[in-house]
């Protein structure tokens, strides 16, 4: 497995590299660490992280700015606050603010350790169901597209099979050769002057077609014989 990326944020050198040298001989880790909090946004916009540690009183952006920030910029990366005092309002503030967890000083490397490992599997974890997340959407997107391609071939394979029969009934009747088409012309102008749906031309476009389908079947020399006059008894 390769390395995660921390950031580490401390104004105090001194608990700055004793929780870097901490973290780099776990051999898990490559930690990034900046004594200022802007420095560390700029790191957070070039590169990724899969958590970031913190402290919560620095000058010019202290710990929760910085908490609020990152919460805007990618909600995923877990947060660890390190403070040194139990301000219930900072706390709180945090809270709301989606802070992952909070170490406070003094604590034990160990602490530190498994609130890291922690944080990280969370990381991944958010990482995993985002991408899952998307390769879903994108396999629903395209399964979309492939049923609407299905229908729409279906549906052109019905028209033409319409057509077809169509063709069959006309082809030996010069008298009514396309007319089919033309009363769907008229029926379709129609439609459309009654304001009807584009659902309900579909359907007036295949009615109209078929109107005449019962001559199928039907012997020609019937369909064109002429008809005799009727004659009356008196």
């Amino acid at each position: 497995m390769s390395q995660r990326n921390i950031l580490l944020i401390d104004d105090d050198r001194a608990i700055l590299d004793c929780i870097r040298l901490s973290l780099n001989s776990l051999g898990e880790f490559r930690v990034v660490a900046c004594e200022d909090a802007y420095e560390g946004i700029e790191w957070l916009k070039t590169e990724s992280f899969s958590a970031v540690i913190t402290d919560v009183n620095m000058p010019r952006m202290n710990g929760l700015e910085l908490l609020k920030w990152i919460g805007t910029f990618n909600p995923n990366i877990p947060v660890i606050l390190i403070t040194g005092n139990n301000d219930s309002d900072i706390m709180l503030n945090a809270i709301h603010l989606g802070v992952y967890e909070f170490l406070r000083k003094p604590f034990a490397m160990n602490d530190l350790h498994i609130t890291v490992k922690q944080a990280v599997e969370k990381h991944d974890l958010l990482i995993q169901n985002e991408l899952y997340k998307n390769h879903l959407e994108s396999l629903v997107e395209q399964r979309t597209k492939e049923l609407n391609t299905a229908k729409h071939k279906l549906e052109q394979s019905y028209l033409n099979t319409i057509h077809a029969m169509v063709n069959a009934m006309e082809v030996n009747d010069i008298y009514t050769r396309g007319h089919s088409e033309r009363v769907m012309a008229v029926s379709i102008c129609l439609g459309q002057a009654l304001g009807l749906s584009s659902e309900e031309l579909d359907i007036l476009r295949i009615g109209a077609l078929l109107h005449d389908m019962g001559k199928i079947g039907i012997l020609s020399n019937v369909l064109k014989k002429r008809a005799e006059p009727h004659r009356y008894r008196v």
